[in-house]
């Protein structure tokens, strides 16, 4: 299977664009830096919530060729996202918040990253699934198929 991975480099460049302005703004004082403790705590249930939805939705879902083409190209992201939200968020928790400090500062441009990915993977996920959605008809003894997608958005050759 080919994956469509435009989608993919968007998501991640726009993650880093804005990775680098949270960095930014917190390294150089202009954003506070105050610390938030129900922040990274948000940021752990936002992950541990949308892990556990992607996991309903993959159990749930009819394995058709359209879940499975918006899955392998924007579904791994979502699912990057969400691991990667509850683990720099709970070791950056861990740190000491000082106005210097400089891992605190990466921790969260780096939980802003991963909520990026989380968030953008489940847009283009939704997108690729609904746009390259399968309709299939029963006319007498053949099985047609209409897929009303552009080959190039979900990734499938015909």
């Amino acid at each position: 299977m080919k994956n469509n991975s435009k989608y993919c480099y968007t998501i991640i460049v726009i993650g880093l664009i804005l990775t680098f302005i949270i960095y930014s703004l917190l390294a150089n004082g202009i954003m506070s830096t105050v610390y938030f403790p129900f922040f990274f705590l948000f940021m752990i249930a936002v992950g541990v919530i949308s892990l556990l939805s992607l996991l309903k939705a993959n159990m749930l879902t009819d394995k058709s060729r359209a879940f499975r083409e918006a899955y392998n190209c924007c579904g791994n992201i979502s699912a990057i996202g969400g691991a990667g939200i509850i683990m720099i968020s709970f070791f950056t928790s861990l740190l000491e918040n000082t106005s210097g400090n400089i891992l605190f500062c990466i921790g969260v441009a780096l939980c802003f990253f991963f909520l990026t990915f989380l968030c953008g993977g489940i847009c283009c996920f939704l997108y690729l699934y609904n746009r390259c959605q399968e309709d299939y008809l029963y006319q007498g003894n053949y099985l047609y198929q209409n897929a009303p997608c552009n080959t190039r958005d979900c990734g499938v050759s015909k």
